[in-house]
């Protein structure tokens, strides 16, 4: 099995290339500060053709910018055919916002 490659996209943004998917974990606060290197992360996600998978598990604040940027890798992976969700329960607050939002579909459920 292949090990993993694993790179720091920014302070509180890591993407992982597994073999099946690759795997972007966020955590603390997720905001327009974060926001241009979660776009390129996700966009790397989406590039690799593999499914994507986002942890949010760490995240204590999310802001719109990250919100929209997460409905449109979904949206992107959707067209591409590729699966995209979020890879473990968000704290609470972060799942209640998304699915005021109508993103709950990012959850599977």
């Amino acid at each position: 099995m292949t090990q993993p490659a694993t790179g720091v996209v920014s302070v509180g943004i890591v993407l992982s290339q597994e073999t099946d998917s690759s795997l972007i974990c966020i955590d603390e606060a997720a905001d327009i500060a974060v926001a241009s290197e979660l776009k390129a992360a996700l966009l790397l996600a989406l590039e690799a053709g593999k499914g994507i998978r986002v942890s949010l598990n760490a995240v204590t604040d999310m802001d719109v910018a990250v919100y929209q940027l997460l409905w449109m890798a979904q949206r992107q992976a959707q067209q591409a055919g590729t699966e995209f969700s979020i890879a473990d329960p968000p704290p609470l607050p972060v799942k209640s916002a998304l699915a005021e939002m109508g993103l709950d579909g990012l959850f599977g459920e």
